[in-house]
């Protein structure tokens, strides 16, 4: 039995107290990424290289950059993420994250 509704697919979904604008900001930047994701964060033509805290790195290729809304990335092994960006009523926002490409049992 899965929890997944669709194989393949994780999607988690939050509600941030920041305006979307704020929120792509910490996906979209070096100076972000570095805060939220990873150790470090290089992005160049279209490349972003991460570093993470255990020393490991990961070259992720941008495949949609649609600010505030939008943001896209290959990830690890074959996987794709995308972060969806919607303004609540609130001047929060609400961030959805799909990664679709996910192995079974990883």
């Amino acid at each position: 039995m899965s929890f997944q509704a669709e194989p393949g697919t994780v999607r988690w979904r939050l509600h941030l107290g920041s305006a979307p604008s704020k929120v792509y900001a910490f996906l979209a930047t070096d100076s972000g990424r570095a805060r939220f994701w990873a150790e470090s964060s290089k992005e160049e033509a279209g490349t972003i290289e991460f570093r993470f805290p255990n020393g490991m790195v990961l070259r992720s290729k941008i495949l949609e950059d649609r600010p505030p809304s939008r943001f896209a990335l290959t990830y690890f092994g074959d996987s794709v993420v995308t972060f969806d960006l919607e303004p609540d009523c609130h001047r929060g926002a609400d961030l959805t994250l799909t990664e679709r490409g996910v192995p079974s049992g990883a």
